[in-house]
């Protein structure tokens, strides 16, 4: 993997550290909602090949 994709899976763990700590719920909605689109961003970069 690149190093972009390296940081951007950095991220989605912090988040989801974040996420299993956080008893607020539009807070772990919101988290759910970055790690979305992280991942979104990560298959932009490198589409999976079938």
């Amino acid at each position: 993997m690149c190093s972009r994709c390296d940081d951007i899976d950095n991220r989605i763990s912090h988040y989801r550290r974040l996420s299993e700590h956080i008893d607020d719920l539009k807070m772990q909605e919101a988290a759910a909602a970055l790690i979305a689109s992280l991942e979104a961003e990560k298959l932009t970069l490198h589409p999976e090949e079938e």
